[in-house]
């Protein structure tokens, strides 16, 4: 059963209005994939340890976001993408969702309707892609100052295991 249209065009939802079609055996297959949020990336990126390289991979991949679960990541929790920075322009979303539905077993037959999808699809992503990538240089500094800003701060070492300050057993 495919699920509504418009109900993937809300970039703030965790939902995501695409259905796993293509997962074999695993829990995920036919259940809705889940999104992580804007967000929860942006938290994830700060709270790790990342070279400058990598911070440059995750500003990017914040902006433009995991629209497919092309390695099957949720597999067990069904949360297998990300909303992306740029997917409050909607048309990234629109894109999203024409290209996974031309997967629907609905659709398998409607050949034409798969084509004109795909056609209107493929340069929305484009755009989103290269609009990511232009974004992503133009942060460079930013990305630069939160590195210098990180490592000028003390170290925090939590370890969970030990007893809290001032407590013995």
């Amino acid at each position: 059963m495919a699920l509504p249209f418009f109900s993937a065009l809300d970039p703030t939802s965790k939902k995501s209005g695409i259905t796993y079609c293509l997962a074999g055996n695993r829990p995920c297959q036919g259940k809705e994939m889940l999104d992580f949020t804007v967000g929860e990336c942006i938290a994830d990126a700060f709270n790790s340890d990342l070279d400058f390289l990598s911070g440059l991979n995750a500003t990017y991949n914040i902006l433009v976001g995991r629209h497919y679960d092309l390695y099957l990541k949720g597999a067990l929790t069904s949360k297998g993408g990300t909303k992306g920075a740029l997917d409050y322009l909607i048309l990234p979303l629109v894109a999203r969702k024409l290209i996974s539905d031309s997967y629907l077993s609905e659709r398998r037959n409607s050949r034409l309707a798969n084509v004109l999808a795909w056609t209107v699809a493929v340069p929305l992503e484009l755009v989103r892609f290269a609009a990511a990538f232009a974004l992503t240089l133009l942060l460079v500094p930013v990305i630069a100052l939160v590195h210098i800003v990180k490592a000028r701060l003390p170290k925090q070492e939590l370890d969970t295991n030990a007893p809290a300050p001032g407590f013995t057993m």
